[in-house]
């Protein structure tokens, strides 16, 4: 019986050396705690860049921004690159960034704690400072207008990073006492010869929104009060419009019909407030490569557009002779 205890006595000591050198070999989780710019828009999301995952952190009472990463995946010794940025979006990182890469390095199981301090961000590398510029705006009398839309036209290609700062933008509009924002999503020509082609996917020059992602940005903002002007966009793939034959262009002017049904649907169905179309400078009524029917193929398009025009501004960006606009 002795012997047994012996025994067993010997195995529970070996289990509890193995458990703990197990425990002790082993990294888990790291925080990471950094410190932004006093002058760092208020609601910014900051986000850690740990090869290769990214990190929303959350800011703390202490004034800091913090982080927990498990690294226990990670092989012990190894160095890797890191770094941090406003929102997700490394052109708005910290600044040292060189073509994205981190300008920070971490030791797998060196810590359990990082500690940093970003000095400036890319594209704000101080403090906001009002620009005193002349103007005789001033000085001249300006009829007061009983509606008048003030706001920014956002950037007009697709980040999923950008949806990190809807609330940071609302702050900032809602800041400068602004209650519009203006969105131009981009489609593009995926193919122009036999026959012209527009897409919104794939082949784009301009990283485009899903449908999702546009809807999901639209409420966002009309959920904090801000109307939305949605002016979507053809670019950027440049056309041959020389020598065209007219089924050519009957097949362009469809594709642009096509296009902008998509997005007047979008419209009807978010109740979004004002709603432009506009084209390229070749295609317009009037010009040397337009078509004889170019008038008459742009009309069509506010008068099949009837869903965009309920609950909404239309506005058509044409010459005078075809301009159409719609009210409320």
């Amino acid at each position: 019986m002795k012997r047994w205890i012996v025994f067993a006595g010997i195995a529970l000591v070996a289990v509890v050396v193995v458990l703990v050198l197990g425990f002790s070999s082993r990294h888990g989780v790291v925080e990471w705690r950094v410190r932004v710019p006093g002058w760092t828009p208020a609601g910014d999301a900051i986000v850690l860049h740990f090869s290769p995952d990214e990190h929303e952190m959350k800011l703390g009472e202490d004034g800091a921004y913090h982080a927990f990463v498990d690294t226990g995946a990670l092989a012990s010794g190894e160095t890797l690159s890191y770094g941090y940025s406003r929102g997700g979006f490394l052109a708005f990182a910290e600044t040292g960034y060189q073509q994205g890469e981190p300008i920070r390095s971490f030791k797998v199981g060196s810590s359990t704690l990082v500690s940093d301090e970003v000095k400036a961000w890319k594209w704000m590398s101080g403090p906001h400072e009002p620009l005193d510029v002349g103007s005789t705006a001033a000085t001249a009398a300006v009829a007061p207008r009983p509606r008048f839309w003030a706001g920014p036209t956002f950037v007009d290609f697709w980040n999923p990073e950008f949806a990190r700062q809807y609330n940071a933008s609302v702050a900032h509009l809602h800041g400068e006492d602004l209650s519009w924002i203006a969105l131009a999503p981009p489609w593009d020509w995926n193919a122009t010869d036999p026959l012209p082609v527009v897409t919104g996917a794939g082949d784009v020059t301009a990283p485009a929104w899903s449908d999702a992602d546009l809807v999901g940005e639209i409420r966002a903002f009309h959920d904090a009060g801000i109307h939305v002007l949605l002016e979507p966009q053809i670019c950027c793939r440049p056309i041959d419009y020389a020598n065209r034959s007219d089924a050519w262009w009957h097949a362009y002017y469809d594709e642009q019909e096509r296009f902008t049904r998509h997005f007047a649907d979008v419209c009807k169905a978010e109740r979004v407030e004002a709603f432009a179309i506009g084209g390229n400078d070749q295609n317009l009524p009037g010009t040397p490569t337009a078509p004889s029917f170019a008038h008459e193929a742009w009309q069509r398009h506010p008068k099949k557009t009837p869903n965009a025009r309920r609950g909404c501004d239309f506005l058509s960006g044409l010459p005078s002779s075809s301009r159409t606009r719609f009210g409320a």
